[in-house]
């Protein structure tokens, strides 16, 4: 099993804090999924987003483009 750190500074970010709960959840999921690498750079199906946190496609595109904007990742949806 391979874990994710979160640390809890994370609530007190003004950019966590200033996205959604759609957008804070999303994030907290990209940190901690089963489908992460260590680096933190990987290549995520947005449907194993979908089917993991029981989401739309649509509302996963949206919301990973809300925590892009955030600047809270960099995420390449041209393959979508």
């Amino acid at each position: 099993m391979m874990y994710g750190r979160v640390y809890a500074s994370i609530w007190s970010d003004p950019a966590f804090r200033g996205m959604s709960g759609d957008g804070q959840l999303m994030e907290l999921y990209l940190r901690s999924c089963p489908h992460r690498k260590r680096l933190g750079l990987f290549s995520l199906q947005p449907g194993y987003a979908a089917a993991d946190l029981q989401w739309k496609p649509d509302r996963v595109n949206t919301v990973l483009l809300e925590v892009e904007a955030a600047g809270r990742i960099r995420w390449d949806g041209k393959g979508l």
